[in-house]
């Protein structure tokens, strides 16, 4: 990342040539070592690898001339997190870090050429390892693995995972963007966070013992440091509202827990996934209460950049905020009347769950149908509110220094939200949420013929006796109530 750079005489007394053989291992210092020194690579190709043990290790990038080794040594004092391999006989130009610092405080220019490349190499490096976290990355060598049993079977996964069967699932059903969630450490730390808080009220009641809840919160906070990061592969994509992130978490906070307890990667009758890590909760409330942490860590961070910026000039960014804010109670009023008429859905062939008031005929040529007429035109309100507020948006941009000229438009289109979502309100209350009544005998039989009823005897039974006893009767068209 340090081609062409100015200031040659200054680089001349920096860097010195250093041949090194095909085999030799010290191109760049090893992974967990202290950054000493920056290589630039003249001839030769060297593999970028984590080292694990005398595993084959596979190359997460290969760099040729002109890339440079150790170059995080210019943005501060840390470890190597990678090795680097000879593939070939290479020359480098080696610089120390405390010369190389003090020349380059001695010449800005080449200094901010210098440091504007490494930081566009770094971002480039981030690219380039992304896929490697993707299902295709996922090489099992043969005897290294351990077999773990789900609902779905069995499945071998690496044995140095701290990942089990649910993550490797997911690795291979999620491959949609390449982006990992190791890429977002804040909402991978949330989602420990909830663990440990989840683990530590599950010991207070008596559903895991204090033992395993220490191993869990010490696993747990080790994450929120930000360790075991490469062992959240999972795609930020992917199905289940968040389940396979949840499983993801739960199977590396009971493996490391399992070893912080003296057993090995796997031993899940000390510490289960399920069970323990998972203890009390579901993804459902678990999911989206890691996500709100992680959104104001995040937040936090944004905030306290964005107040070092110099906000001096007129303009109708209230305005923005409001129409925003109608647009969002829009939004969460849709889903509302969504709900409204799926549940309300039949009266024989859907749901059926609940009745709304029967307002008027809702066809011309099927005689007795009655449509849900007053969630269908509230949807139609909120669709025209949500418009306005791109039309709201559009207007607050084209404001000019000091003056908006599009401000009539704004006014137009948050006046006609107000009255029209006021109106809505009114008649969605008087027409329809009042006199919603339930279905007794639908709801009943739903309740009678779910399998989820099963999740009653996780407490009971455990996780995998009680998904077994589901798998049972959903095959067998047996009933549990």
């Amino acid at each position: 990342g340090l081609r062409h750079c100015p200031g040659g005489h200054a680089r001349r007394r920096l860097l010195r040539a250093r041949h090194l053989g095909a085999t030799d291992s010290q191109t760049g210092q090893a992974e967990s070592r202290q950054r000493l020194r920056l290589r630039i690579i003249q001839r030769g190709v060297v593999d970028i690898v984590r080292l694990a043990g005398s595993r084959p290790a596979r190359p997460l990038i290969t760099y040729g001339p002109g890339d440079a080794l150790g170059e995080g040594i210019l943005l501060g004092d840390a470890e190597h997190s990678t090795s680097a391999v000879a593939r070939t006989p290479v020359v480098t130009l080696t610089a120390f870090s405390d010369k190389l610092r003090a020349v380059l405080d001695g010449d800005p220019a080449l200094k901010a050429h210098i440091y504007s490349n490494v930081i566009a190499r770094l971002v480039e490096r981030l690219n380039r390892l992304a896929p490697r976290a993707t299902p295709d990355s996922l090489q099992l060598v043969p005897g290294n693995t351990r077999s773990e049993q789900h609902l779905l079977g069995t499945k071998d996964v690496p044995a140095d995972a701290y990942f089990g069967i649910q993550t490797a699932r997911a690795l291979e059903n999620f491959k949609i963007t390449g982006v990992p969630m190791s890429l977002y450490p804040d909402l991978i730390a949330a989602l420990a966070m909830v663990k440990v808080a989840a683990a530590q009220a599950n010991r207070d009641c008596g559903v895991i013992g204090a033992d395993v809840c220490e191993a869990i919160v010490a696993a747990s906070d080790e994450i929120m440091q930000g360790k075991l990061l490469e062992q959240f592969a999972v795609d930020v994509i992917q199905g289940g509202a968040g389940t396979s992130s949840n499983m993801n978490a739960n199977e590396v906070i009971a493996n490391r827990a399992l070893e912080l307890m003296g057993h090995d990667k796997g031993a899940y009758e000390h510490c289960r996934p399920n069970d323990d890590v998972n203890a009390s909760q579901s993804t459902n409330d678990m999911y989206p209460t890691a996500l709100k942490l992680a959104i104001m860590t995040s937040n936090q961070r944004l905030v306290a950049e964005l107040k070092k910026l110099v906000e001096a000039t007129q303009d109708t960014q209230g305005f923005v905020l409001y129409s925003a804010t109608l647009k969002s109670l829009a939004v969460k009023m849709i889903k509302i009347c969504n709900d409204l008429r799926l549940l309300a859905s039949g009266p024989r062939a859907d749901f059926a769950e609940i009745k709304l008031p029967e307002k008027q005929p809702g066809s011309s040529i099927m005689p007795g149908k009655v449509n849900p007429v007053i969630p269908e035109v509230m949807n139609q309100i909120y669709f025209k509110i949500i418009g306005n507020d791109l039309t709201v948006s559009l207007a607050a941009q084209a404001g000019q220094l000091q003056l908006n000229v599009m401000e009539p438009v704004i006014a137009a289109s948050l006046l006609e939200s107000i009255r029209t979502m006021m109106n809505g309100a009114n008649t969605l209350r008087v027409n329809c949420t009042e006199g919603i009544a339930a279905v007794p005998d639908g709801c009943q039989r739903y309740v009678d013929n779910s399998i989820g009823v099963v999740t009653a005897l996780v407490p009971l039974l455990g996780y995998k006796p009680s998904t077994e006893l589901g798998a049972e009767a959903l095959h067998s068209a047996t009933r549990l109530t």
